[in-house]
C-alpha cells in the first residue's frame, strides 16, 4: 500500500525556530548524533522548505524576530511578551556588502549547502570574482587588511589568514576541521568581514564628505 505524503503543520514561530536550529546542526557536535547519511535527506528537505516559506530570515531584524518567537514558545519561562518588529527584508540588490555578508553569516547553509569553512571561503571567492567582473569592489583589500589585523604575513591566501587569527594554535587539515574549530572559524570569519566592510564604508563616507 502506497503511503501518501505526510504533511506537518507548524505555526510561524515554530517554523522560524526550527529552521534556525536545523541551520546550526551541521556546524555543531549535534551532527555527530546523525549516524546514518540517509537522515540528512529529509532534514535538508525540511530545512529547504522552511527557508522558502520564511521571507523574514533576510530581514534586518532577523535576530530579534527569532528571539521573540523563541520567547513565545517558552511560556513556562515567562518570556512571551516580546513582539516581532515589522521591518521588511531589504532586497539583495539594495544591500551593501556589509549587509549581504551579515545575511550570509546568519544563514550560511542557504548559500553553500552543508556549512563548512572551506565552502564559505569558496563562496566568498566567487562573490569577489563576480563583483570585480562587473565593476564592484568585491573583497579588494581584504587580504592586506587581514595581514594588518594579524600583525604578520605568510604565504597563505586570505582563508589561511582568517584561520591564523581564529585558530592561533594552528590546524591540521583545512578540509576537515574539528566541529568546534570549524564553528569558531566561521564565527570569526564573519566577525572579521563585518569589521572590514564597516571600516571600508567609513572610509568611503569620509572620502565623499571631503
Amino acid at each position: 500500500m502506497e503511503i501518501p505524503e505526510i504533511l506537518i503543520k507548524l505555526t510561524p514561530d515554530e517554523a522560524l525556530v526550527l529552521s534556525d536550529w536545523l541551520e546550526q546542526v551541521p556546524m555543531t557536535d549535534l551532527s555527530r548524533l546523525i549516524d546514518d547519511a540517509a537522515v540528512w535527506a529529509p532534514l535538508h528537505r525540511i530545512a529547504g522548505t522552511l527557508d522558502k516559506s520564511l521571507p523574514g530570515i533576510f530581514a534586518a531584524d532577523y535576530a530579534e524576530r527569532l528571539e521573540a518567537a523563541r520567547g513565545r514558545l517558552r511560556p513556562a519561562l515567562g518570556d512571551s511578551a516580546s513582539d516581532e518588529k515589522g521591518a521588511d527584508a531589504k532586497p539583495v540588490s539594495e544591500m551593501t556588502d556589509r549587509e549581504y555578508f551579515a545575511c550570509v553569516g546568519q544563514r550560511p547553509g542557504m548559500f553553500v549547502g552543508k556549512t563548512s569553512f572551506h565552502m564559505l571561503a569558496a563562496f566568498l571567492t566567487g562573490y569577489d570574482q563576480q563583483a570585480l567582473r562587473h565593476g564592484g569592489r568585491g573583497l579588494t583589500g581584504w587580504h592586506d587588511w587581514l595581514v594588518a589585523r594579524r600583525g604578520r604575513d605568510c604565504n597563505h591566501a586570505w582563508p589561511g589568514q582568517v584561520l591564523h587569527i581564529a585558530l592561533p594554535n594552528g590546524w591540521y587539515d583545512l578540509w576537515s576541521l574539528p566541529p568546534e574549530d570549524e564553528q569558531h572559524a566561521i564565527k570569526v570569519l564573519f566577525e572579521l568581514l563585518d569589521d572590514f566592510t564597516a571600516e571600508r564604508e567609513t572610509a568611503q563616507g569620509a572620502q565623499f564628505s571631503d
